[in-house]
């Protein structure tokens, strides 16, 4: 029996990328039939997405690679090079333009999605970089650090904004609503909470968990007006 590491749907929801060790598939979602396996990386995969048009698909591997793949052939597009260890997370931009690379030495990397040149790199943070994803409106990024800080940073310059941080839990992913006013942070304190994202302040906290929340995301609605802000949260606990 095979193990995935990781497993999406694609933006219209007819297939699903995963990954077992070094390969990846890509599945038809109402059959269940493989469509196409993605060989390429010489380590395990550890993070798997399609881009928001989704016609490609982006992979990150611990052979110290990301990849980015033809979502109708299979084929290799690009591959990014240069991390000096292995790839925790990468992300697309929500325009699909750029992508963003992350390993635990505290390095993010910020990539051109078309030409698969480094644009920036944000080093020396002061934690190992868990995962990261982008507003919105592509100008900041966002970063959980295996110590639990969320930062907020700007694309273009790398300057942190702010940082959401509490001494009484410690949080285990972060992520923008729709519209990027507000942020969702998953926490080991069996919570999930929402903060301005522009103030840093928190406003509403999720409680009822018995153990560590290690996800949580917002519904595809899920922005501060109507409908009404809705959230899916998944953890240890009950």
């Amino acid at each position: 029996m095979r193990h995935y590491t990781s497993s999406v749907f694609s933006p219209d929801s007819n297939r699903i990328v995963s990954s077992h060790s070094s390969t990846v598939r890509i599945w038809d979602a109402i059959t269940g039939t493989e469509m196409a396996a993605l060989s390429g990386h010489k380590g395990r995969v550890t993070s798997t997405l399609f881009s928001p048009d989704g016609a490609q698909i982006l992979t990150a591997s611990n052979d110290r690679t990301a990849r980015i793949w033809c979502t109708t052939t299979g084929g290799e597009i690009t591959v990014l090079r240069g991390h000096e260890r292995g790839l925790i997370s990468t992300a697309f931009s929500p325009d699909g333009g750029r992508i963003v690379t992350v390993y635990n030495d505290g390095t993010a990397w910020i990539w051109d999605a078309t030409t698969g040149g480094k644009i920036a790199a944000f080093s020396g943070l002061t934690q190992p970089v868990t995962s990261s994803s982008f507003s919105p409106d592509c100008t900041r990024i966002l970063t959980v650090s295996d110590q639990g800080t969320a930062r907020i940073r700007d694309v273009a310059t790398g300057v942190e904004i702010m940082s959401l941080r509490s001494a009484e839990y410690r949080l285990t992913s972060a992520i923008f609503s729709s519209d990027g006013s507000r942020i969702l942070t998953a926490a080991d304190d069996g919570t999930a909470r929402i903060w301005d994202a522009t103030t840093g302040s928190e406003i509403i906290a999720f409680r009822g968990h018995e153990g560590k929340v290690t996800s949580a995301v917002f519904s595809a609605s899920g922005t501060v007006s109507s409908p009404p802000l809705k959230t899916v949260l998944r953890g240890s606990g009950t």
